[in-house]
């Protein structure tokens, strides 16, 4: 657990040393107009949508950050069953597997829906107005 948490603290570090980004209305591209062709979009460069200022590391930070998340959920969905099932008496071994079973698919599921509703939520709270 403590491996999954160093792993989201690293997954955190991009937000926390990028310099903060400027948004001007003339960087602002119309890709999903109705009734518009999108063959102009094709003559765009990528640098033009993109940030030409990205730092490329960012991608290596998450990447170790999932990286560690993937060795630390390990031991959890491999020795966890193993764990419970030696450590709780017979007749209570199906129960806490149910129990173990049924968080394991529905932390998932909330974790969409609870991540969709906190999309509304700005990310630099510390940035905006209280009318934005």
């Amino acid at each position: 657990m403590l491996v999954m948490a160093f792993g989201s603290l690293i997954c955190t570090l991009p937000h926390f040393i990028s310099e903060p980004y400027e948004y001007s209305e003339s960087e602002q591209f119309e890709i999903c107009r109705k009734n518009h062709s999108t063959a102009s979009l094709f003559n765009v460069k990528s640098d033009e949508i993109f940030n030409k200022n990205a730092q490329p590391y960012f991608f290596y930070i998450l990447l170790l950050g999932q990286v560690m998340h993937g060795i630390g959920a390990a031991p959890l969905y491999t020795l966890g069953v193993a764990y419970l099932d030696e450590n709780v008496s017979q007749k209570m071994s199906p129960v806490y597997l149910g129990i173990y079973f049924a968080f394991a698919t529905l932390g998932p599921a909330l974790g969409f829906i609870i991540g969709g509703m906190l999309l509304n939520i700005n990310g630099d709270i510390d940035k905006i107005t209280q009318d934005q």
